[in-house]
């Protein structure tokens, strides 16, 4: 079950040694002409404090500038992982009020999660930050994918698997809600490899791949780079 996080991340001073924003440095003046390449750790822009992360495909979440990207510099806080992935949106005009394509373009930052009047910026190495690391069971027996470092899950559909044939990458609808599905559509959730390494997948034939799932064979779509259908993938 999604656990519900009811912690409030704590505005801190830049003299604080606690707290998520204390990982960053503070830049004390944001210049109109600081380009896209300079915009490090945290700066203001129109009035709001922004933040630049990265989630590389195998779901860990780093500071963007973080110069050695490993479990070691990931972001592992449970209380942070689950706030900040719930409040996960797409970076577009119509769902960011601050969306400037010259700074913060949805090509390079397809996302951002609005945390506390923070705007955290989300670059992807997978086209998506929603990275499962495993297949869970809950307490009644349904099949969850767990993402943000273990401590979020969303439904398990063996049978709606698409393989990203360019990418060798295989995604999952990406459902945390009714009211996400309705606002947000067509978002994705990739497997990272190591869960994909595990699971029993098989080529039948030259161009059919299936998983192989509690006793039931589900046929897995592939999507090739030429198709006009753009969900996702």
């Amino acid at each position: 079950m999604i656990k519900k996080c009811y912690s409030r991340i704590r505005m801190v001073s830049i003299n604080q040694p606690t707290s998520f924003c204390s990982r960053t440095y503070r830049l004390t003046n944001y210049m109109a002409t600081t380009t896209q390449k300079d915009l490090k750790g945290n700066v203001m822009i129109q009035g709001v404090r922004c933040y630049f992360f990265k989630v590389d495909g195998g779901g860990r979440l780093f500071l963007e500038d973080t110069k050695h990207k490993n479990f070691v510099s990931c972001f592992t806080d449970a209380d942070f992982l689950q706030f900040f992935y719930t409040h996960v949106r797409p970076n577009t005009s119509s769902s960011n009020p601050y969306y400037d394509d010259s700074l913060t373009p949805s090509s390079t930052y397809p996302y951002v999660s609005v945390c506390q009047g923070e705007y955290n910026y989300i670059q992807c190495d997978v086209s998506t930050p929603f990275v499962a690391i495993e297949v869970s069971e809950n307490e009644q027996g349904e099949d969850e994918l767990v993402y943000a470092g273990g401590h979020l899950t969303i439904p398990f559909d063996p049978s709606s698997l698409t393989l990203d044939f360019d990418s060798a990458r295989v995604y999952h609808p990406y459902e945390r809600s009714k009211k996400w599905k309705k606002k947000y559509q067509h978002h994705q959730c990739c497997l990272s490899d190591v869960l994909t390494n595990k699971l029993p997948f098989e080529w039948v034939q030259d161009d059919q791949l299936v998983l192989h799932w509690k006793n039931q064979t589900y046929p897995v779509r592939i999507s090739y780079a030429n198709e006009e259908s753009n969900e996702r993938l």
